[in-house]
């Protein structure tokens, strides 16, 4: 059971600190307390945009990092996605894949965009990796036993508004030929949308405004 009579100054203190914070610096502050690093998108080892200066949490790391901690080992581990980022109370969930690769793999050739999409798109892909990518966020605030107010954020139904991307490095032209009619539908709570928005990495300003 959990005593808060063995929280040390420091927790103290740094919870004190975050509850005088804005509810998006709080939760990532409190995620830097715990080692996990902000860093620019182009930095995250599986990305597909290697220009961008986004700044993003790579949380396949948060995930890699809990499941040691927590003995799993990698077959028994959550799917997530890639990285996420907090501005406001917009949490965003982004899963990043290269067309570029997926088309020049010899597996793939004939294949389409399209084809691309739906494949990644699959009801076994982004729903679930959503779901476990929530679950892992609430592991990390109580593995390292967050203050109730980041708890609040996620439970709270006035709370985060989650959205989800779906980032690749096709280009403009290459967008314009999907039929976004053909996505998998998904299911959605008034937080968290079902719609996952798909860009690519030219239009990464667009969505995530500096």
């Amino acid at each position: 059971m959990f005593e808060y009579s063995k929280i040390s100054f420091k927790t103290i203190f740094n919870w004190r600190k975050l509850h005088n914070q804005a509810i998006d610096r709080a939760f990532i502050d409190f995620l830097k307390i715990h080692g996990y690093v902000v860093q620019e998108l182009k930095h995250i080892p599986c990305t597909c945009c290697s220009n961008s200066s986004l700044n993003v949490l790579d949380f396949d790391k948060i995930k890699d990092d809990l499941s040691m901690k927590l003995g799993i080992n990698d077959a028994n581990k959550l799917q997530s996605m890639d990285a996420i980022l907090l501005k406001g109370k917009k949490l965003s969930l982004v899963e990043m894949k290269s067309y570029r690769n997926y088309s020049s793999n010899p597996t793939n050739s004939g294949k389409t965009i399209q084809d691309f999409i739906n494949h990644y798109l699959s009801p076994s892909e982004i729903p679930s990796k959503k779901v476990d990518t929530l679950l892992l966020l609430l592991g990390v605030l109580g593995y390292y036993k967050a203050p109730k107010h980041l708890f609040n954020f996620l439970l709270n139904k006035s709370g985060a508004e989650i959205k989800s991307f779906f980032l690749t490095d096709a280009t403009a032209v290459e967008m314009t030929r999907l039929v976004l009619a053909t996505l998998p539908i998904t299911v959605s709570t008034k937080r968290v949308h079902a719609a996952i928005s798909i860009i690519n990495c030219n239009d990464l300003g667009r969505f995530f405004p500096a």
